[in-house]
């Protein structure tokens, strides 16, 4: 458990944004799982919804990435390639609407 991401910014800026980014960053790479205190910013004087809600995307664009890459026969897609060729369009093939699905969990 981790206090959440705090920030002595007293606006929702670019200042925020980047010290709210690392430190969550640091909490995701650290194994945290549970973040507390995470709309606060302005040394932990303000709560804003707006900040509640960019954290809980911040936080799930970093617990994807400390997922890593899984790379083996099925995610190298070589036979959907075959089967679509270089011109082909993937977005509709049942390989890429599966891994499509499985990729968007945090």
């Amino acid at each position: 458990m981790a206090a959440g991401p705090d920030t002595n910014s007293h606006l929702l800026d670019i200042q925020n944004g980047i010290k709210k980014s690392l430190s969550a960053t640091a909490d995701i790479l650290s194994g945290t799982d549970v973040v507390v205190n995470t709309g606060m910013f302005s040394n932990t004087l303000t709560v804003s919804l707006e900040q509640i809600i960019i954290y809980a995307e911040i936080m799930s664009i970093l617990k994807r990435v400390r997922r890593g890459i899984e790379v083996d026969e099925s995610t190298i897609a070589f036979e959907a390639i075959k089967r679509v060729g270089i011109k082909g369009i993937f977005l509709t093939d049942p390989h890429t609407l599966d891994h499509f699905r499985g990729e968007q969990r945090c």
